[in-house]
């Protein structure tokens, strides 16, 4: 909880590469079952940011793990 908290807030606060270390030490920690979400919004930074090659990158692995996942779906319709 307390890396997802991390990765939230450095992500309002504009500070792109410390939310994207909190959300990768996240899947090293936290059971697989939740890592959909995690890559989604690794995929949603990359996204903002305009790395779109890892935003296609993060978005597939999301859809791999959860293929229904809507935030996932959403970052790919918008690399479209």
């Amino acid at each position: 909880v307390l890396h997802q908290l991390l990765a939230e807030t450095e992500r309002k606060l504009g500070n792109v590469e410390e939310s994207l270390f909190e959300n990768r030490t996240r899947l090293e920690i936290e059971p697989p079952e939740g890592h959909h979400r995690i890559y989604a919004e690794m995929a949603e930074i990359e996204l903002a940011r305009g790395s779109r090659d890892q935003a296609r990158l993060y978005a597939e692995e999301a859809l791999k793990r959860k293929p229904d996942y809507e935030p996932a779906k959403k970052v790919l319709e918008a690399l479209k």
